[in-house]
């Protein structure tokens, strides 16, 4: 009749609705439903969660996208995202990674640590290829090798197939 309903359970007792019965909000837009094993909570436009505190969600339980294609869990220390495909991060604005230990590791196929972006003691930026004995090795687009640091202690500049590589020393206006 457009007043409040109120329902009034004793201290430990529980509402039960039904398997495949679902509670709904306005026409049918927004329901929630349980089939006995899952909680659906649907809706035709965004769903919002408001909470004047943290919305908690247990160690080693995750939020998964694209029936556990994608998945964001942590574990009570680590934050982990992954996924079975390229991802994306876009913003408008910028996008910092701030690591309090100084580096930030790039990993290739699980392996170790391939290359780690660091902060030495002296505020240096550092570059550390951290597999033995391979060299840094920067590509154009086209997988035009145009110079290599390796490993055997030379820096090679290259060239393509029509012309040799260069190197300039540059000298300041005046």
């Amino acid at each position: 009749d457009g007043t409040d309903l109120t329902i009034t359970v004793g201290g430990s007792g529980d509402i039960n609705i039904g398997s495949a019965i679902g509670l709904t909000f306005g026409d049918d837009g927004e329901k929630i439903e349980g089939d006995g094993t899952d909680l659906t909570i649907a809706s035709s436009n965004d769903l919002n969660l408001t909470a004047t505190t943290d919305i908690n969600i247990p160690s080693a339980v995750g939020l998964t996208f694209g029936d556990d294609g994608e998945k964001i869990e942590g574990d009570g220390t680590n934050l982990t995202i992954s996924s079975s495909a390229i991802a994306t991060i876009d913003a408008t604005g910028d996008i910092v990674l701030d690591a309090d230990g100084d580096q930030v590791s790039f990993k290739f196929g699980g392996a170790t640590g391939q290359l780690d972006v660091g902060n030495a003691n002296s505020g240096d930026i550092t570059f550390s290829q951290e597999t033995n004995a391979k060299d840094f090795v920067f590509l154009q687009y086209d997988n035009n090798e145009v110079m290599r640091i390796s490993d055997s202690n030379f820096v090679s500049i290259g060239g393509n197939a029509t012309s040799q590589g260069i190197v300039r020393f540059l000298e300041d206006s005046d």
